[in-house]
């Protein structure tokens, strides 16, 4: 990509920045349905257009990490249209297509830093006007991180699981913990540089047995590197026995005959969590750490659902969730399929390759699991990242 295509991008930039006119209609309508739960109570399914559409260009990736869903328990990846992958020119039609459906485009994976041409594509959705999320392992992250901060990306998130001896056994890399360091640290020094805020750089931080009591200790070192948002993440797993409802439901409700949650099953042994201590934990730091990093939980709700979260299956407040993912983020996943949700890809409701968004959007298959996922959630839903504890 050449220097003046990167100036056209930064004009762009200008026209689109957070606090034009777009983004902040696209974030004040975001704050009414979350806050007033417009999305359930349109008729048939129906929803206005998503907050963001959710692009996964691969589900390529060189780690393996235990609770990924994607992959069983033998890393190997669970989605059978693993080596197919639509073509950058592709997804640039894509592109083009969401910059009217959307304000917001998160690249997701996989680890999409290893996708031919990745940048090019970030860049086009900020010459579109678009707002770019995109989430990375940190492997890549250095040596991109100059034209990464060039054209413009609102928001970086890394995945870190505690300091070295932890992450390294978590992500089953000796290299990782290293590379992620490094990579925040450049976007760091790369937008002080430039004298710019964005993009912002937010830190996962996934709550296992292994980490679970070095969360105070993770959080100070998290604003030492620079993070402005410190996401803990809630482990999406579940019983051996929901794990069969699940399968049951796939098959009977959506034809679904190769929906495999192992990866889930008791995964990283909850028991292992002292989930009273964490919650005490968690409720101290709320009220006690400084403002930067801003804290935040997977799900809203969570902070104040940790004993659930981490207790049986049968003591989660599942009537009092709910799930309205369907109603705001569209997936794309690498052959083009739009999946039902990021978390249940066998569900496919179209095809981005072949298909307008609009028309699949609110099309007769969207619109009819919505109706399904209103009722009621999927067993294997209960610990999901995008639920709302604090819905009703």
């Amino acid at each position: 990509m050449n220097q003046q295509k990167l100036g056209n991008v930064h004009i762009g930039l200008r026209e689109h920045s957070p606090l034009s006119p777009r983004y902040m209609g696209g974030a004040l309508r975001r704050r009414l349905r979350q806050g007033l739960h417009l999305d359930f109570l349109w008729p048939a399914g129906w929803s206005p257009e998503p907050d963001m559409v959710c692009a996964l260009p691969t589900y390529r990736c060189n780690l393996r990490c235990p609770f990924c869903f994607q992959r069983d328990r033998e890393g190997r990846v669970r989605m059978e249209m693993k080596d197919e992958e639509l073509t950058p020119d592709q997804w640039l039609k894509i592109i083009d297509q969401a910059a009217s459906f959307t304000t917001t485009m998160f690249w997701m994976g996989g680890e999409i830093m290893i996708y031919p041409r990745i940048v090019e594509l970030l860049a086009h959705c900020k010459a579109k006007g678009m707002r770019v999320i995109m989430i990375t392992n940190g492997f890549h992250l250095v040596e991109n991180v100059e034209k990464l901060v060039d054209i413009g990306v609102d928001a970086i998130t890394v995945s870190l699981d505690g300091f070295e001896e932890v992450h390294s056994q978590i992500r089953r890399s000796p290299t990782s913990f290293k590379c992620v360091v490094e990579g925040v640290r450049a976007v760091v020094a790369a937008r002080q540089a430039r004298g710019s805020l964005l993009p912002l750089l937010t830190i996962n931080h996934a709550m296992t047995q292994e980490n679970y009591r070095q969360v105070s200790d993770f959080l100070d070192f998290a604003r030492e590197l620079g993070a402005d948002i410190v996401q803990f993440i809630g482990l999406m797993f579940m019983s051996p026995e929901t794990a069969g409802r699940h399968r049951q439901v796939m098959r009977d409700e959506f034809g679904v005959t190769n929906s495999n949650p192992d990866s889930m099953i008791n995964g990283m042994d909850a028991a292992g969590v002292d989930a009273a201590w964490l919650q005490d934990e968690i409720n101290r730091l709320l009220a006690t750490a400084p403002a930067s990093p801003t804290l935040r939980f997977c799900s809203l709700g969570l902070e104040h659902n940790i004993k659930a979260h981490y207790g049986p299956d049968e003591g989660l407040p599942i009537r009092k969730q709910r799930c309205t993912s369907l109603w705001r983020r569209m997936v794309i996943q690498p052959n083009g399929d739009v999946a039902m949700c990021y978390n249940q890809p066998e569900v496919v409701v179209g095809n981005a390759a072949r298909e307008e968004l609009a028309g699949i959007w609110n099309g007769d298959k969207f619109c009819s699991v919505r109706q399904r996922i209103r009722r009621e959630l999927l067993p294997g839903c209960i610990r999901c990242g995008w639920l709302d504890y604090d819905s009703r």
